[in-house]
């Protein structure tokens, strides 16, 4: 019975500082709101760079793994042998993102 109490107690205390934490953030946020809008322009900017980026990987394998089929259908590549582009064939071009990309 002790023990529940001093972990309600320790929770309590938990939840307390946690909302001091949002009140002070929230206020610092109100008085800072150019820095605010900033880092946001910059979060936006950034998850589109990295959206385009991503999408650029998708069609440079795209067309890598055309290619492949291509030539293993015995016709011939619009690539040279020595061509980086072939190594685009194993990029990773995954979906999975991060909420943070929402970032």
């Amino acid at each position: 019975m002790e023990q529940d109490r001093a972990k309600h107690r320790q929770q309590q205390q938990c939840l307390l500082i946690a909302e001091e934490d949002e009140r002070r953030i929230a206020e610092w946020r109100r008085r800072h709101s150019k820095d605010v809008a900033a880092e946001n322009a910059y979060w936006a900017e950034r998850t589109a760079r990295r959206r385009a980026e991503r999408q650029d990987r998708r069609v440079c394998k795209l067309l890598a793994v055309s290619q492949c089929r291509v030539v293993e259908a015995g016709l011939p590549s619009i690539f040279t042998s020595d061509d980086e582009r072939w190594e685009d064939a194993f990029l990773s071009s995954s979906d999975s993102t991060h909420s943070d990309d929402s970032e």
